[in-house]
């Protein structure tokens, strides 16, 4: 993208005049990573260059009981270990440890494994460490390993897909100033470490990738590494890669059998494993550095650190955090599953959001601090097969708040409930705790959480999510017509509700959740919402809320979509929401019958904008896409299709499935398509706004830190 506002021709507009095998892009990940080579037992390089062999990571907690193995030492020093040759001697030399990985039981010990799934070599009846090794092979991309059930090799292809994740790009400063002391000396630190600039995506080969954006300039010395001639260019090149533990595992030692695991992709191939979006965020944890949460920040800011969390999305449960504030030297926090109660938790689509949250827990105001959370929702509830589309009927309706802090190396933290707080706005008519510990089921969330800060003082008040109930509620009749409603009649896509949680700070864990609207009281319809709210301050003081019905669990559907745009009067109560009445009787801005969301809607510069789809009557040709862009205030059309500076259209036509709306540094507002032309160049398209004040200028973030 242009990025010099001097020549106008090119400034906040793609420019595509990179390679073009790789359809004018700069690089192409998927491509450079073909030339990695990789052999059979090989061991990480630890150099996380880009060049050569690939340095892949995991965490593995049962393998920190071995004291006297290689990956232990990496583990205990390092924050990592690699998942690699040492990985598999350290359960070769334990045999014991096996059985997390694969189930060697040999119930009548005649030598043979009761079940020859994990015989992964073929090389006979038992199963041992050299499956263990075949697996390493296979996931790290060996050529020549080959697909257990398939009869096929795995050959030279990496990267896996990552149809529902979004990247995030990560520079030193990252465009963030700040009046805080403490976080100036981090930032400074990390410009003056010269940390490279990366992309993180993770994909369905079952791991975080981490690409360098932009060539590393001092490295211009060819080398060779196994025969593989390398120019030394690092641009889109992997560093390293990450691979949460909970997929290695075999699914015994799984808590959801429905979830992906590696094992899985080397059975029958591709599947859902790791492809959540993931945030990254600069937080502050107290007594990182010496292990004494004093609540005081430490001068040189070595207490602040930059973290990236991650969700596997609809490969599982798991939502994973690392510290990334050297992305040349990762290091593990955490992994989270909900093992207290597995079925509470779904498809982790309910992208985290990292935020502050004062504590004042404690009787001892002394004692109150800042304290950062990753918050996300229970995730959207999974069908119990591929013959049904009933849902797992225990989906539970759930916020859960982990602090950054709480990681394997014991730094001061919170203990906050595990389960998070939970909620269903049918309780009070329907009995829906079925297995008895308190928390209503029956019910999900899917969207990212809309966390505002309501008073500008630097920690979130309350958060705007949509609740969906996986049956056909009791109070609307029988609206697919089957003869039944209430909780013994699942529904695939559900019926939602938007609601509210505000963040007590005496109280941080349990907030006080508020129904906040039901559309069925005034468009007579609960359509599912998948994606998240978005919010806008409004001139009177009240704080808007906008969010759109759709669901990519459901694009067959010829019911009407919505759009809805409302104010919130009192953020930090449990007021009723107050429509914008220009958006629509009861603020239901109305879309196409069979219309709905694409992705989460966004505000920028008086505008909200979404990406919608319309399925085509013949669901074998691609329907319609579209870009809305309304204002804010009334949703009158906003955008400016002759380029007059004036809004003359509600929305543009793209041709396929739209994605989001992105907002570049400079201003400029791009979105992506499912149907480029054969040069690959229509991928991805411009939007033009109103009259933009902020267009011509480079987008800074200013932190101030409470």
């Amino acid at each position: 993208m242009g990025v010099d506002p001097a020549d106008l021709s090119t400034y906040g507009q793609i420019i595509d005049s990179g390679n073009t095998q790789f359809g004018g892009a700069d690089w192409d990940a998927g491509d450079l990573l073909v030339s990695r080579p990789v052999i059979t037992s090989e061991s990480n390089p630890d150099d996380r260059d880009g060049l050569g062999q690939r340095d892949i990571y995991t965490f593995v907690e049962e393998m920190m009981v071995l004291s006297g193995e290689a990956v232990y030492n990496e583990g205990n020093d390092d924050h990592r270990m690699g998942f690699d040759y040492e990985f598999v001697e350290a359960v070769a030399n334990n045999m014991g440890h096996l059985p997390y990985f694969l189930d060697n039981t040999d119930a009548d010990s005649n030598g043979c494994a009761d079940t020859t799934a994990y015989d992964l070599n073929k090389d006979g009846c038992d199963v041992d460490a050299d499956d263990m090794q075949a697996l390493v092979d296979f996931v790290r991309g060996l050529p020549s390993a080959e697909f257990r059930y398939l009869d096929q090799q795995r050959g030279y292809w990496k990267l896996g897909d990552s149809p529902h994740a979004s990247p995030v790009v990560i520079s030193a400063r990252n465009n963030v100033f700040s009046t805080d002391p403490t976080y100036r000396k981090f930032v400074q630190g990390l410009e003056a470490n010269d940390i490279p600039d990366m992309v993180y995506i993770p994909a369905n080969d079952g791991m975080l990738h981490a690409f360098r954006l932009y060539d590393d300039l001092s490295t211009t010395a060819a080398a060779s590494t196994h025969g593989s001639s390398e120019d030394a260019d690092e641009a889109g090149e992997e560093l390293w890669a990450w691979i949460p533990a909970y997929t290695i595992y075999r699914e015994e030692h799984r808590d959801e059998t429905w979830s992906g695991g590696l094992i899985d992709m080397m059975w029958y191939g591709r599947t859902f494993l790791f492809d959540g979006s993931p945030v990254v965020e600069d937080v502050w944890i107290d007594g990182f550095t010496d292990g004494v949460a004093d609540g005081i920040k430490s001068s040189d800011g070595s207490e602040w650190r930059r973290v990236l969390v991650v969700q596997q999305g609809q490969g599982g449960p798991v939502t994973l955090a690392l510290d990334i504030t050297d992305p040349m030297d990762p290091r593990f926090l955490w992994e989270y599953s909900n093992a207290m109660d597995p079925e509470a938790q779904a498809y982790t689509v309910s992208r985290p959001v990292i935020a502050n949250v004062y504590n004042a827990e404690s009787s001892d105001p002394s004692e109150y601090k800042d304290t950062w959370v990753a918050m996300f929702g229970s995730g959207r509830a999974v069908p119990m097969g591929s013959s049904t589309t009933d849902y797992y009927n225990t989906a539970e309706a759930e916020i859960y708040m982990w602090h950054i802090a709480a990681d394997y190396w014991g730094t001061p933290s919170v203990s906050y409930d595990l389960q998070g707080s939970t909620g269903h706005p049918e309780n009070a008519t329907s009995a829906l705790d079925s297995d008895g510990d308190g928390r209503d089921e029956y019910g999900y969330i899917s969207g990212s959480l809309a966390v505002v800060d309501v008073d500008s003082d630097g920690d979130v008040d309350v958060m705007y999510f949509p609740v969906t109930a996986s049956y056909e509620p009791s109070d609307m009749g029988d609206p697919d017509g089957d003869g039944g409603s209430g909780t013994a009649d699942v529904a695939d896509p559900g019926y939602t509700w938007m609601y509210k949680a505000i963040i007590n700070t005496a109280d941080p864990e349990h907030p006080t959740w508020c129904e906040f609207y039901d559309p069925n009281d005034y468009v007579g319809m609960r359509p599912e919402v998948y994606y998240a709210a978005t919010t806008s301050w409004h001139s009177d003081g009240a704080l808007g809320v906008y969010w759109g019905t759709g669901t990519p669990y459901d694009r067959d559907s010829s019911d009407k979509g919505y759009f809805f745009a409302v104010k919130d009067p009192e953020p930090l109560a449990c007021a009723a929401a107050v429509p914008i009445e220009d958006c629509g009787a009861a603020g239901a801005y109305e879309l196409t019958a069979g219309e709905g969301l694409t992705a989460d809607p966004v505000i920028y510069a008086g505008t909200v904008y979404f990406s919608t789809y319309i399925p085509a009557s013949d669901r074998c040709t691609a329907g319609e896409g579209r870009i809305y862009g309304l204002s804010y205030k009334d949703c009158e059309g906003a955008i400016d299709t002759d380029g007059d500076g004036a809004g003359d259209a509600s929305y543009i036509t793209v041709a396929g499935y739209p994605s989001s709306v992105a907002i570049s540094e400079t201003g400029s507002l791009f979105y992506g398509s499912s149907n480029p032309d054969t040069s690959g160049t229509a991928a991805v398209g411009n939007l033009t706004a109103m009259t933009d004040p902020y267009l011509g200028t480079k987008m800074m973030g200013l932190r101030e830190v409470f």
